[in-house]
């Protein structure tokens, strides 16, 4: 009985999270576009503010973390293992497999979408960088 409870409840908030649009819900309580913007804005300043405020107190763990657990994947891979098939993960990210530079596209998307939410980008600057001075 708790088991199906608990799945009951996972499945209800995944589908919440996916059906979630900040664009739709920001349009809905600001009424107006400069309204929206600026609740979006906000959104993201708080989000921003909370990623740099947590990586400036636990900045030590999470790289060493994050470099402990690559060179264990790199070191099982040389060792045989772990296969891992570098062309599928290239196609899940939507690189063409076939290239040898898969991190200029990444770049590109990210400057087409900063060009793209120029407000919603300073906010997050600005609420990543306080989020850092004050962490």
């Amino acid at each position: 009985m708790e088991s199906n409870t608990l799945t009951s409840t996972m499945d209800k908030v995944k589908s919440a999270w996916n059906e979630f649009d900040l664009n739709k819900w920001s349009s809905d309580v600001g009424g107006s576009s400069p309204v929206a913007e600026a609740i979006q804005a906000g959104v993201y300043f708080c989000i921003s503010f909370g990623i740099g405020y947590i990586l400036k107190k636990h900045f030590k763990t999470i790289i060493l973390s994050l470099l402990l657990s690559a060179l264990i994947i790199k070191g099982m891979e040389y060792y045989k293992l772990l296969e891992l098939d570098w062309n599928a993960i290239k196609t899940l990210f939507g690189v063409s497999a076939d290239k040898q530079d898969f991190i200029t596209p990444f770049v590109n998307k990210g400057i087409e979408w900063i060009k793209a939410n120029v407000i919603i980008s300073v906010a997050s600057l600005i609420g990543f960088l306080l989020g850092c001075k004050l962490g």
